[in-house]
């Protein structure tokens, strides 16, 4: 095999380096400005939840009316999460105490790519005992994307507009 000299122009190796340096430099402004979105997220709650509340509170007020016009309530509110290791005991409770009804039960069985039969099966068995069973099909966007690329490789000439897809190049700086 021959070694192939590449000649480059000192003007194309300094864009190159610009621009790379103009991708890295971008990427640092977005991490902050995300960091930023999510102090002042945070900052937002401090105040809305706590220390507007509390100095209402002390002064006695449940409503203020701003000079502009802008009117501050403290509302009641609540947030609820059950912890993951309590889950069965949170449900139960629910169940015991009539209230089992907000409880809501999705059924999913994961069938390979050869069990399409299987799945039809159990999809009539389910409409004919009553179940309002669904089934989605889908193809995994990795599974789409690694299909498309083999095959384009291998010469396969793909509709790709059928499937959403486009060839572009990425410049990827780590």
């Amino acid at each position: 095999m021959e070694d192939l000299e590449i000649n480059v122009s000192d003007s194309a190796v300094k864009q190159i380096a610009n621009l790379a340096k103009m991708q890295l430099e971008l990427q640092r402004k977005v991490e902050v400005a995300e960091q930023a979105l999510k102090d002042a997220e945070s900052e937002l709650r401090r105040v809305a939840e706590d220390l507007l509340p509390t100095a209402m509170a002390e002064a006695g007020m449940k409503s203020f009316t701003l000079d502009n016009g802008s009117k501050i309530t403290v509302k009641d509110d609540l947030a609820a999460s059950i912890p993951k290791d309590r889950t069965g005991e949170a449900y139960h409770w629910l169940r015991e105490n009539g209230f089992g009804d907000i409880i809501k039960n999705t059924v999913s069985v994961d069938f390979n790519k050869e069990e399409d039969t299987q799945a039809a099966e159990l999809l009539k068995y389910c409409h004919e005992h009553m179940f309002p069973a669904t089934n989605k099909q889908s193809v995994h966007s990795a599974t789409l994307k690694a299909f498309l690329k083999e095959q384009m490789a291998i010469g396969v000439d793909i509709p790709l507009e059928l499937f959403g897809a486009y060839p572009f190049q990425k410049a990827v700086i780590k």
